[in-house]
């Protein structure tokens, strides 16, 4: 609260539902347990970088973290805080800082170089938004400056910048690109938070209040890679709900370097199924594709992929075997709420996953 401007960069609804505070706790604790292998953080300090790059998170604010995490430290462990103790902290703090503010810089520049990039917002207008499932839009975006837009890469996401409540400060935020890497526009696919969810703000916004041609702010794509893993190896994509975005590029990535591909999809019922036709037409016909709805409409047992029971890991295991697979000859790509994405993962690697993104 000493510092307001850095709510620019917090959701409010993370803040309410404790996310954020936890993410920074975690990030702290794993970042104090692999200070001497700093490699082992990779993944989790690239997911770091791009966020904050996202957000447009500058260098001065580090100084800003520093002060209010040292303080933080002082006034939960207290008289266990030495001066000794105190000083390594800021010094461990200060160097993680030099890091991202460096790769931070690194990626701005890259953004900015950039053929259609840009660094900061610009802005866009919507030229389209389709309906693709109950209480789900998707909004196509170019610029009003009438130039190029910058080439992306499957599964990054684009952060959008409205003020619907006209607050002084009020954070971005972050929706993946279902457009494909080249198209003359972008697009993005966005589903109306329930009240559970805080009340989804900006998203209901963008799905009930925004319209053609109105014009929104944009910060450029950023994510790191998200198409990782073995292309000799089938990919399996397990999705729920609104999850099944970035599907939309990472499926046509992955089957254009030749991967053979099965997809898992869980959802409420076809009426709540985001995106389903385009990416069966991206998968063409005889895909191995596998749909669990809980609560299925009247004719959604017809449909030619639906499955009985919920998504877990029996009914994944029971679809590879039947095409002679086991869990560690496949890469396996997850998107859902994290919690579900957490207990799957483990799941997976019981069975002998290898690993999974």
């Amino acid at each position: 609260s000493n510092k307001p401007g850095v709510r620019r960069y917090l959701n409010g609804s993370h803040l309410r539902g404790g996310a954020q505070p936890r993410a920074l706790a975690d990030s702290i604790i794993a970042y104090a347990v692999n200070i001497a292998r700093l490699e082992n953080l990779g993944d989790d300090v690239q997911r770091i970088i791009h966020k904050h790059c996202a957000l447009n998170v500058q260098s001065t604010d580090y100084q800003i973290v520093h002060d209010n995490l040292m303080a933080a430290i002082a006034e939960v462990l207290g008289d266990a805080v030495t001066p000794e103790i105190g000083a390594a902290w800021s010094e461990a703090v200060m160097a993680l800082g030099k890091l991202l503010i460096k790769a931070e810089g690194d990626l701005y520049q890259k953004a900015a170089a950039a053929t259609g990039g840009w660094n900061g917002l610009r802005q866009f207008h919507i030229i389209s938004k389709k309906v693709e499932a109950d209480g789900i839009v998707s909004i196509s975006l170019r610029p009003v400056d009438g130039q190029p837009i910058m080439l992306h890469e499957p599964g990054q996401y684009l952060t959008v910048s409205v003020n619907p409540l006209g607050k002084q400060y009020f954070a971005p935020r972050h929706y993946t690109i279902t457009s494909r890497p080249g198209d003359e526009a972008y697009r993005v696919t966005v589903k109306a938070l329930a009240d559970g969810d805080h009340h989804g703000i900006v998203s209901t916004y963008v799905v009930e209040k925004l319209q053609v041609g109105d014009v929104v702010n944009l910060f450029p794509p950023f994510g790191p890679a998200a198409l990782r893993g073995n292309p000799k190896k089938p990919a399996v994509f397990v999705s729920a709900g609104v999850g099944i975005t970035p599907w939309a590029t990472l499926i046509p990535a992955a089957l254009n370097r030749g991967q053979k591909v099965i997809l898992f999809h869980a959802d409420s019922s076809s009426k709540t199924h985001a995106l389903r036709h385009e990416i069966e037409s991206a998968l063409g016909p005889g895909a191995a594709i596998n749909y669990s709805y809980s609560h299925p409409f009247d004719g959604d047992e017809k449909l030619q992929h639906f499955s009985k029971g919920r998504l877990d890991v029996s009914k994944i295991k029971h679809v590879l075997d039947n095409r002679g697979l086991h869990f560690s000859d496949v890469d396996f790509f997850l998107s859902m709420k994290p919690l579900s994405s957490v207990t799957l993962a483990s799941q997976l690697k019981k069975e002998g996953a290898l690993d999974s993104s």
